[in-house]
């Protein structure tokens, strides 16, 4: 955001927005985990990621036993990880309350290695601090930045309930378009291969490659005027973004008619900044689906051509 010609608009809220979006990831996994009381119910939270020489991305998996009235929790060890953890990563996990399981191997020439996953285990009752241990685990050692990159699979009675956790089920996340096909949704990995996604669907909108600022944001022009659809690189959103009015006359004055516009409006969103209004709409990009974006830039320029020369007049303000 460093680019002066698109103002200040603040990074925090995403900051503030993921850390409530784990917060309430804890929550609903520590209302569902309480109701995994039969020997049956088994639970398993997938990452995305690239298979390696070692094994694959990160894990958890969840099982009750001795009647339902105990929880067994584990996230992926080293054995089965793609990318081994570093040491002071193991420490954490450590620290955080996971046990590692070890074994005698012979062949390994040593008295004990380590083997499988890292555990807890507890009666059903502490569910809430299970849910924390592996959030943390999730979130703060494997990296993992944010939980809607999670999917899920789930057996047993309760997994009827597994709705209520509000990830997608794994099965629904597609993997390989058919031949000659290109796939519906893709599940990014990181930041670098989303970005690439977005470019790729811009350039087939527009018949061009998009122009790219000094942020390695997309550029697009739209009534004589730059249009932003950026990349967050904190969490998986496209936001879409331009300044639609400047020098507005009276501040008070905006905020009234950007409460109203915004009462009505659906997708985008209309933000005071200083004396600059911005019309912003994000959209969540897990799994990214191409036909989600050129749909929303449809809707962005069309409420921009509806709304910003009749809102600049009433605000006394200018277009760039």
């Amino acid at each position: 955001m460093a680019d002066t010609d698109r103002g200040e608009v603040p990074a925090a809220p995403e900051d503030a927005e993921t850390a409530q979006a784990w917060a309430q990831f804890e929550h609903r996994l520590a209302g569902y985990l309480a109701t995994m009381t039969g020997e049956d119910d088994h639970l398993l939270l997938e990452s995305p990621g690239d298979e390696g020489a070692r094994g694959g991305p990160p894990y958890a998996q969840f099982a009750a036993y001795d009647d339902g009235a105990m929880l067994r929790a584990e996230v992926t060890g080293n054995r089965y990880l793609a990318h081994e953890l570093p040491t002071a990563k193991c420490v954490q996990l450590e620290q955080i309350g996971w046990q590692l399981n070890w074994a005698f191997d012979e062949a390994a020439g040593a008295d004990e290695v380590p083997m499988d996953n890292w555990s807890i285990e507890a009666s059903v009752d502490e569910s809430p601090s299970v849910a924390r241990a592996v959030t943390c685990a999730l979130r703060d050692v494997f990296g993992i930045l944010h939980p809607q990159l999670l999917t899920q699979q789930a057996w047993g009675p309760a997994a009827a309930q597994v709705d209520h956790l509000d990830l997608v089920a794994s099965g629904d996340v597609p993997s390989e378009a058919p031949a000659g096909e290109k796939p519906l949704a893709h599940l990014a990995t990181d930041y670098d291969e989303l970005r690439t996604l977005v470019g790729q669907t811009l350039e087939a909108k527009f018949d061009e490659e998009p122009d790219v600022d000094s942020d390695d944001d997309f550029v697009i022009e739209h009534m004589g005027q730059r249009v932003w659809v950026i990349v967050l690189r904190d969490q998986p959103v496209i936001e879409i973004m331009a300044r639609v009015a400047c020098g507005v006359r009276s501040r008070r004055a905006a905020s009234v008619e950007l409460g109203l516009l915004n009462r009505d409006e659906m997708w985008s969103r209309w933000i005071l900044r200083d004396r600059d209004v911005w019309q912003v709409l994000r959209i969540p990009a897990l799994p990214y689906v191409p036909t989600h974006l050129e749909a929303m830039i449809d809707c962005f320029l069309i409420a921009m051509g509806e709304q910003r020369d009749d809102l600049a007049l009433r605000l006394g303000a200018q277009v760039e």
